[in-house]
């Protein structure tokens, strides 16, 4: 396409108008071509400018992440931000303190409690030595997060007055080397003591009620930045400030507004100064534009300032983000495009920084945050569509190099292309007498300087004429069928100078140009499946060994030695095969040795042996399906695969990968689709153009990321978690969970997970970024340690985060119980033993009194009767029988009192009649006759309430004896008409009460044995005896005592 055809053109359309046109018309007519062809011409010139765009470095559709209140951010407005020593990413807004995991937001607020924050609009945030978090509030004074306690702190000017800051509004804060922290307010600079926390004003000569709005420590200095009288440096050990003058002389000075940030250039020691008045250093004392006034970056409102390597980030609000080169003073800004979803999300900037793998965290107003995932990464993004409206395919399956002058690229389904490494001009050649509309390009090879081979899908092998820019099919076969679709596969030139061709479902093709002949290998050359038709790459070694990678036929050899095949395929049982059947790449590395990409990881061929190491995901690969692998000038491994780019470092045999955030074309590559220049750039094609780089500009991204414990719930219930473990728990707090984290930002949804419990399961399970959280239930008390670790994106686990707890057992299975258990079994067992001897004394005793008893009555009345029995028949006589009948009275009267004597025994010995209705039963039995014969009334009260009340043996017996001899005392000396018996319970006391109304005595008077017999009855079995009784007015006899 040339502009000299196009201007002919359009000129000649207007070529037949009559020359005898009248003037002004002929006038317009020529001001109308001219205008045209000048439309046309800037049109043309403006969409060559669009196919020789370099979309290279940085690609604004590749880098910018953004996270706001969807992701679980408080509010879009971050006014600060910064990373702590653990890895946290700590955010502060106008509604909220967030802690960032790379998953999460744990959001702080102004809560009722006093441990809250005092004010939810955070200006600024820093972390000093000691690791605790300093919060700058807007209203609400100084706060500290205590991270140990999960608490906060707030030290205000109106509940503090006399000790604490005397503005709320916090500005900016640093810490120096001597425990003493810097608050600057909107009225002045405060030095606070951490330790004994008070403040002290600082008085800055001239400043006094300046604003301070950035501080800034440095080993003997700390810079302090103003909101309208420019920059103090103060010196600790003099105590002395000094003002850096505004330009370089008195006669140059500069108006410089609000001091907005200052930073440090560990280079050379300069001072970065934002402003909102631009960009400025501190040279010998003065402040003055960088690098010259006509700059951008002097006209910036400047909020951040953000030092990565030789370039200086710098955020601005309202004018974006720009990156200066601080070698060449060259920048590139970065500005919003509603177009563009992975543009920056604003240009009103409000603060930024970069955090430990160097990834840039910029702050918006009103837009979130947005993360640059490694700016260092050069990285260049080609693509092969011209515009957004251009349907043309993007997927690229082959590259070529043309010398140095630029890229052959084979796409899918379109045509091929050239890419002038100049002018990154994009020019496309269509394929001609194709037999299928499918102009797929699927393998491209250099012939000579003027002529390429292209292999295309479906429609064969062609030659193209790089002069004459035209295509010539070549025949592989001599017999050929215009129906058959020829796919080629891929090309290769060996080092005999003989072209090799992949044929899909056909064979390998050697082409001996030289000859003009053609090898053909099938697999009916050789015995068994050798994959000769599903080829997927050739390459030979420099021993001249060919190797041949295929589609599910393993890795074949051919030794031009012997002119023998060898075969390597997958099996899952034994070590050392290849890693799979599905060969994608082949290379042979400086040092000889053979690596190959398959389908089951990243093989290296071990001579000796014929066996494979094969490395994989488990190892840091970014993906098993490694396709196309070039080895850089530092010996080191690249390798296109199914997620990214990976760097196999080979000297410390560790693996680093790239994706789609580090700017790559995607995170998916084609086999057979790379390249590596004469100038030593590697080129990379997947389905959405190409990716490009020089190995030595990219950064390696360290792996092995720390993992932390996020938090930890009891029972449901969250109590933190801080890293002064043990923790005790009592025994119900059996149910614990456990939340974490693996602090690397690069992709967190790859990141990978191991725990373990020890003291209940030692051994590791496996986590993915959904399954973050460990959960235990119904635990057993004792000693337990919980251990996890992490893997970012490169697979490479880190160090192990250790927490040690302790559930405390239930008082029934502590040692103490166990011993009180015993001792108090022992000390039953000897009350059992003890109780058991003292009823058996007891028993004995009774044993003894009945047997005295028995003995000493019945023997004293079998005594009687038999001496009566001897004497009646003595006097034995018919004529007087009187004294013999007196006799027999007697006796007869004696042997019912032994009678009455035994039954008594008898009824106190039997277990039957253990109780109070039993007594009374027996009592009434007992005189019923002489109470009926003297016509007394005798009634027993509460009987039925006796039957429950129990009375040992012993008690019953005395009680029995009381009693009797009462009733008897009654009935013989009373003259009642009427006598009752109460039995009645108090609490453990018992009352047994036997009342008459006969005529009562004076107790001062009647004392006998009787009465002191029934006392002493009672006392022996814990009692008390009372008589009340008066002349005229009956008696009553009252037991009180405890029953045994």
């Amino acid at each position: 396409m040339k502009l000299s055809l196009y201007s002919k053109k359009f000129a000649g359309e207007f070529a037949d108008i009559p020359r005898n046109f009248h003037l002004p018309t002929r006038i317009l007519r020529v001001f109308f071509i001219d205008v045209t062809i000048f439309c046309f011409i800037f049109c043309l010139l403006i969409f060559n400018k669009v196919l020789a765009q370099d979309k290279t470095n940085f690609s604004q559709s590749e880098l910018f992440n953004h996270i706001d209140i969807n992701f679980g951010l408080s509010q879009n407005s971050v006014q600060c931000a910064f990373q702590d020593h653990l890895g946290f990413i700590w955010v502060g807004t106008e509604d909220g303190l967030n802690r960032f995991d790379g998953n999460e937001f744990k959001v702080y607020k102004l809560r009722k409690n006093y441990n809250s924050l005092s004010e939810n609009f955070i200006r600024c945030l820093y972390e000093d030595s000691n690791g605790n978090i300093w919060i700058g509030t807007k209203g609400g004074g100084l706060n500290m997060y205590d991270r140990r306690q999960d608490v906060f702190y707030s030290f205000t000017f109106h509940t503090s007055p006399s000790y604490s800051i005397s503005q709320n509004d916090i500005l900016s804060i640093a810490d120096d080397n001597l425990g003493s922290l810097w608050i600057g307010t909107r009225l002045g600079l405060f030095k606070f003591d951490k330790h004994k926390r008070i403040s002290v004003k600082i008085v800055l000569p001239g400043f006094e009620l300046e604003g301070v709005t950035a501080l800034h420590h440095e080993s003997r200095f700390l810079w302090i930045g103003t909101e309208n009288k420019g920059v103090l440096k103060y010196e600790y050990g003099t105590q002395n400030f000094s003002k850096l003058k505004m330009g370089r002389n008195d006669k140059n000075e500069v108006q410089i507004n609000t001091i907005t940030k200052i930073n440090l250039r560990n280079a050379d020691n300069v001072f970065f100064v934002g402003t909102r008045s631009g960009l400025f250093v501190a040279e010998q004392n003065s402040l003055v534009p960088y690098p010259n006034n006509s700059s951008i970056l002097n006209q910036c409102d400047i909020r951040f300032l953000s030092k990565i390597s030789d370039h200086l980030w710098v955020g601005t609000h309202g004018d974006g983000l720009f990156s200066l080169d601080l070698t060449n003073h060259t920048y590139k800004n970065y500005h919003y495009d509603r177009k563009n979803e992975f543009s920056l999300s604003s240009d009103f900037i409000f603060c930024g920084f970069s955090d430990s793998q160097e990834h840039l965290w910029i702050g918006t107003e009103g837009a979130g945050i947005n993360r640059l995932n490694s700016p260092l990464n050069s990285f260049n993004y080609y693509s092969l569509r011209q515009s957004d409206m251009d349907t043309e395919s993007n997927i690229v399956w082959a590259i070529e190099e043309d010398t140095a002058s630029g890229l052959w690229v084979g796409t899918r389904g379109g045509s091929l292309a050239f890419i002038d490494y100049k002018t990154n001009k994009l020019t496309r050649y269509s394929l001609a007498d194709v037999r299928y509309s499918n102009r797929s390009i699927l393998s491209l090879q250099k012939k000579n300087e003027t002529e390429l081979w292209v292999g295309t899908e479906g429609n064969g092998l062609y030659v193209f004429n790089i002069k004459q820019q035209e295509f010539k099919r070549f025949n592989l076969l001599t017999k050929w069928n215009p129906n058959d679709r020829i796919n080629i596969i891929d090309l290769h030139y060996d080092k005999e100078g003989n072209l090799w061709v992949a044929v899909e479902g056909i064979g390998l093709f050697c082409v001996h140009e030289t000859t003009g002949t053609t090898t053909v290998f099938t697999n009916s050359d050789l015995q068994g499946e050798w994959g000769f038709d599903l080829v997927n790459s050739i390459y030979d070694d420099r021993m001249g060994n060919l190797w041949i990678g295929t589609w599910g036929y393993g890795l074949q050899i051919f030794d031009r030695r012997t002119k023998t095949w060898n075969r390597f395929i997958y099996e899952k049982k034994q070590i050392g095969s290849i890693g799979g059947n599905n060969i994608f790449g082949i290379t042979e590395s400086s040092t000889g040795d053979i690596w190959v990409g398959t389908s089951g990881g990243l093989c290296k061929f071990n001579e000796q042996d014929s066996s494979f190491t094969v490395y994989t995901q488990e190892d840091g690969l970014a993906s098993n399906v490694v396709y196309n692998i070039i080895e850089d000038a530092d010996s080191n491994l690249w390798m296109s695969t199914n997620n990214g780019i990976s760097m196999f470092d080979m000297s410390t045999r560790r693996f680093f990968n790239y994706d789609k955030g580090d700017g790559l074309q995607s995170n998916e590559f084609n086999s057979g689709a790379f390249l590596k220049s004469q100038s030593g750039k590697l080129f990379f094609g997947g389905i959405n153009g190409i990716t490009s780089f020089f190995p030595k500009n990219i950064h390696k991204k360290v792996p092995q990321p720390n993992v932390t414990i996020t938090d930890i719930s009891v029972n449901g219930t969250s109590i933190g978690y801080n890293n002064a473990s043990p923790l005790k728990l009592y025994y119900q707090d059996n149910t614990i969970s456990f939340k974490f984290a693996v602090l690397d930002f690069d992709n967190p949804k790859l990141n990978q997970y191991q725990y373990a419990l020890d003291g209940f399961n030692d051994s590791w399970i496996r986590a993915t970024s959904g399954e973050r959280t460990a959960h235990y239930e119904n635990l057993s008390s004792g000693a337990y340690t919980f251990r996890v670790r992490g893997a970012g994106r490169d697979g490479l686990w880190g160090k192990e985060e250790k927490f040690d707890f302790y559930i405390d057992p239930p008082f029934w299975q502590t040692t103490w119980f166990f011993l009180g258990c015993i001792f108090t079994g022992v000390l039953t067992i000897a009350g059992i033993v003890l109780y058991r001897i003292r009823s058996y004394l007891r028993m004995q005793k009774f044993r003894e009194t009945i047997a005295r008893e028995l003995h000493d009555q019945t023997g004293a009345g079998l005594t009687e009767i038999v001496i009566l029995a001897n004497e009646a028949t003595q006097k034995n006589s018919i004529d007087d029988p009187m004294p013999v009948l007196q006799i027999l009275q007697t006796i007869s009267q004696r042997s019912n009192d032994l009678i009455t004597n035994f039954s008594d025994v008898l009824w106190i010995v039997n277990p039957i009649n253990d109780s109070a209705q039993a007594l009374t039963i027996r009592l009434s039995d007992y005189y019923s006759d002489i109470l009926s014969i003297m016509n007394i009334k005798f009634r027993i009260e509460n009987l039925g309430f006796t039957d429950e009340l129990n009375i040992s043996m012993e008690s019953r017996r005395q009680l029995f004896l009381i009693f009797k001899e009462a009733i008897h005392n009654c009935i013989k000396h009373s003259h009642c008409r009427e006598m009752y018996l109460c039995i009645s319970k108090v609490g453990n006391l018992i009352r047994i009460k036997l009342v008459d109304d006969g005529i009562g005595y004076d107790e001062k008077t009647v004392q006998g044995m009787g009465i002191g017999n029934m006392k002493k009855r009672a006392a022996s079995i814990g009692g008390q005896l009372l008589i009340y009784s008066t002349e005229k007015t009956g008696t009553t006899v009252e037991y009180r005592g405890k029953l045994k």
